[in-house]
């Protein structure tokens, strides 16, 4: 740790001013970036008083904490001094990317993906971005014009037939039952970015035997986006997963697929609600909206559905009221499931989505909580009783774990016990790291119960918790 010649560090003291946050707040805040005990209090308390600049990669993290919470810019430089250096391992999720409608997009992303960001993962961390920085080009994305033919690359590479997209088709259809079965976490994440580089290096060859052939593989390459998005976020690697649903917008936008830009519009505004940026969940559910307009009717409703989410995470009732309704009509339509694109196999009905819709409005503190909680019960027991249909582990623990949380927010302790012990039968093969976050949730709610500090089955379920949330 360098000392800086001007101390103490008055611009970090304006900022944590500003923000009305204590030196430990700012070490919980770079914790839930960098993990647990990276940064103590002291340390921070210390930069404060020493005016000492911390080891990369502190100073570039801490100035995107500060600008992620102030939602304006700061200047590393000006934090630190002139000596600050921005990190080489540590950079901003959207790092390098152009505007995913620029001229040859898609080319530069996928450049960026084989001679940057391919190879070994651990490479460079990515760092999530908020407001205009996430926002904007989702909406550039969902209301440009379709894309204009893909100019092709003069690099050498395989040429790719339609037997090869046929098979690379195959392989995504693979990696979507895989998230479903496993999840995502480091493992499986690194098994289909091997995958996915591969299609980063066909893309940036651009040697495909027909247009046609370059169109389906380019929009293979966004789904796949897509699902690695998916399996990041569910992994806690929330930067790493903005990258990938920056290139899936890119990639749909040069294959002229509204309906999957609309998709990880909505992938994104899932993305935003789990981390607490409601405004920007509101703003990409908005642009999700617009980008399925000319979807078919099953796209339309899933736009709907994250609209009406997002909505719910403000507290906004009317709003997710309209948008269920739109959902749920969009859903009725004789030829939804005939016309559901293939990556949209999952969708047939929108219960369990509206239950847990209900239950994020009522933890959102809107009006009528207890009806809300009470409303989603029948849309979402069923779908976890003995009777129900086939269900993935994960979605079984994540969903059920809401609903326990709602028995416990009404005080059914009854419900609530026998809830969340049922679903620990699918912890052992469930690893990720959102699900777990969730189990926590639930124990944090317990802990909090003083009348449960001596219950024997509170404090044996509190327990079971803990350990099944660990990490590995």
């Amino acid at each position: 740790m360098a000392v800086r010649k001007d101390a103490p560090n008055l611009q970090l003291a304006t900022y944590l001013d500003r923000l009305g946050w204590s030196p430990a707040r700012l070490a919980h805040a770079l914790n839930a970036v960098l993990g647990p005990g990276y940064v103590a209090r002291t340390t921070v308390a210390d930069w404060l008083a020493k005016g000492r600049i911390p080891r990369d990669p502190l100073p570039t993290v801490t100035a995107h904490v500060l600008a992620n919470a102030l939602g304006a810019e700061v200047p590393l430089t000006q934090l630190w001094g002139p000596g600050a250096r921005p990190s080489r391992t540590w950079v901003r999720s959207d790092h390098g990317l152009p505007p995913p409608t620029a001229p040859g997009a898609t080319v530069e992303t996928a450049t960026q993906w084989v001679t940057r960001d391919g190879g070994d993962m651990d490479r460079r961390n990515f760092l999530a971005v908020t407001g205009a920085a996430l926002t904007g080009p989702a909406f550039t994305t969902a209301t440009a014009s379709p894309a204009p033919p893909v100019p092709t690359a003069s690099l050498r590479g395989p040429l790719i037939t339609p037997a090869i997209t046929d098979s690379i088709a195959a392989t995504v259809d693979a990696v979507r039952q895989l998230d479903d079965a496993e999840g995502g976490d480091r493992s499986t994440i690194r098994h289909i970015h091997g995958y996915f580089t591969l299609l980063a290096q066909y893309v940036r060859a651009g040697r495909f035997t027909t247009p046609a052939t370059r169109t389906h593989t380019i929009n293979l390459w966004a789904q796949l986006a897509q699902t690695a998005g998916w399996m990041a976020m569910d992994a806690g690697q929330h930067g790493l997963a903005q990258r990938y649903y920056r290139t899936g917008l890119t990639a749909a936008h040069a294959s002229a697929d509204p309906a999957l830009t609309s998709h990880v519009l909505g992938c994104m505004t899932y993305q935003a609600i789990t981390l607490g940026r409601d405004r920007d969940a509101v703003a990409l559910a908005n642009a999700g909206i617009t980008a399925a307009r000319s979807g078919p009717p099953a796209v339309r409703a899933l736009a709907s559905a994250r609209h009406a989410h997002a909505h719910a995470a403000i507290g906004d009732i009317h709003g997710m009221r309209h948008s269920t309704q739109e959902a749920q009509a969009h859903l009725t339509h004789p030829d939804a499931h005939a016309t559901r694109p293939p990556w949209l196999y999952w969708l047939s009905d929108l219960k369990v989505v509206t239950g847990q819709t209900l239950i994020t409005a009522a933890f959102a503190g809107a009006p009528g909580a207890t009806r809300l909680l009470e409303e989603a019960d029948p849309l979402i027991t069923p779908w976890l009783g003995t009777h129900a249909e086939r269900t993935e582990d994960r979605d079984a623990l994540l969903h059920g774990t809401w609903l326990a949380r709602s028995y416990l927010r009404r005080d059914d302790l009854e419900q609530t016990l026998a809830t969340a012990t049922s679903l620990l039968q699918y912890a052992a093969t469930v690893r990720s790291a959102h699900v777990k976050a969730v189990l926590l949730d639930l124990e944090a709610d317990l802990a909090r119960r003083r009348d449960l500090h001596t219950h024997p089955d509170a404090l044996e379920l509190r327990t079971r918790l803990k350990a099944t949330a660990s990490p590995a």
